[in-house]
């Protein structure tokens, strides 16, 4: 009975001195990462699962969730990568690192590594809007009115830009002045897009109108870049186009032609088939506004036969 009580307090004493040693080494890992909470970290990839990657951080094993990842971004292992770290959290038995490259986070601490100026507060970033994998659009300004603080982040050639680029695996990235006036902020956020005008209403909504070949830019795919300039402006952002805007521009070229043109399409019936077709090839316009420089009858009876055969 006495040896079955020795080997117990040894057993005892033996998970004792492991759980203290656990508990040593838990502190030290704490210590380690507590100091880097907000900054990048760099990382290699281990092992690649089907909704998960595990990262070997500084000699400790971490892992990337899938909703901490980019989008359709393939993972190698051997690779190495950054990960902002979100936060370090404490528990009784544990410690939990939570790493993101997914996060408007991400994309503010690597511009902290490559900005200079934006570590110096010579420029500053108001807001970020991110659909990872997709775009990302950043309000930018400056300290200095005589910097120009998107030129500071896109850097000499775009060198800064491209090096963003390649860390985010190619995501598209705007980077916007933060102005006081809505309407011209709007405006720039919904570039690529070339917006034409803007009705803002009572109820924090605008409508912003465009050409129809400008829409899909507008709403950009998934919806992002509308979502983006939505989340950024502050206000909620609807894009409309008018099909018939198009009819009119042509008519105003083709009144232009002069009288003589004009008699001829009405007196022939053009002028009604022009309103029913509603809209026609920037080709056409093109050979058409090409009469402008021309001022004889033969020339625009010329005109008149190739709308003729055209319609």
């Amino acid at each position: 009975q006495s040896m079955e009580l020795s080997r117990i307090a040894a057993q005892a004493a033996a998970q004792t001195i492991k759980q203290g040693i656990k508990n040593i080494e838990r502190e030290r890992f704490y210590d380690k990462f507590q100091d880097k909470e907000g900054q990048l970290l760099k990382a290699k990839v281990i092992k690649v699962h089907t909704d998960s990657v595990i990262l070997d951080i500084e000699g400790t094993t971490v892992v990337l969730p899938p909703e901490s990842q980019i989008p359709n971004r393939p993972y190698e292992v051997g690779e190495e990568i950054f990960v902002f770290l979100k936060k370090i959290s404490k528990e009784a038995w544990s410690i939990t690192l939570e790493i993101t490259q997914s996060s408007p986070d991400y994309v503010e601490a690597i511009l902290k590594k490559i900005v200079p100026e934006f570590e110096e507060g010579i420029v500053t970033i108001g807001k970020i809007g991110r659909v990872a994998g997709k775009r990302t659009k950043i309000l930018v300004a400056s300290t200095d009115e005589s910097i120009d603080p998107v030129g500071v982040f896109v850097g000499h050639k775009g060198d800064r830009i491209n090096t963003v680029l390649s860390l985010l695996d190619g995501e598209k990235v705007d980077f916007v002045e933060d102005i006081d006036d809505p309407k011209e902020l709007i405006t720039r956020l919904l570039k690529p897009a070339q917006v034409e005008s803007l009705e803002f209403k009572d109820n924090g909504k605008v409508t912003a109108r465009v050409e129809e070949s400008q829409k899909s830019l507008a709403i950009g795919r998934g919806a992002c870049n509308i979502k983006l300039a939505s989340q950024l402006s502050g206000y909620q952002i609807e894009v409309i186009y008018d099909k018939r805007r198009k009819s009119d521009c042509w008519l105003s070229g083709f009144v232009a032609f002069g009288g003589i043109f004009f008699e001829k399409i009405t007196s022939e019936g053009m002028y009604k088939a022009l309103l029913a077709k509603g809209e026609m090839t920037a080709r056409y316009f093109q050979i058409f506004s090409s009469g402008l420089e021309t001022s004889s009858a033969f020339d625009l009876n010329i005109w008149c036969f190739f709308i003729e055969k055209r319609f």
